[in-house]
């Protein structure tokens, strides 16, 4: 897996670049709040969200040409 393009401008894009073998990663970051997970291109699962340490995290499901683009707000 690779992340080919990732952009944080209060709002994170990310386009995972998966191999063959691969259909899933997790994404594990920090907010301050639950952050909304979407994707435009494959899936995401639901946001994993702790309020004591707010660490947060999310599957990403390949999609089309084995990549993934997800968006965190």
């Amino acid at each position: 897996m690779t992340t080919p393009t990732l952009s944080d401008s209060g709002t994170v894009n990310a386009t995972i670049a998966f191999a063959n073998n691969e259909h899933s990663v997790t994404v594990h970051g920090y907010a301050p709040s639950a952050p909304p997970a979407t994707a435009s291109d494959g899936s995401v699962g639901s946001v994993s969200y702790s309020s004591s340490t707010h660490l947060f995290s999310v599957t990403g499901n390949v999609g089309s040409d084995h990549n993934a683009t997800i968006t965190l707000k």
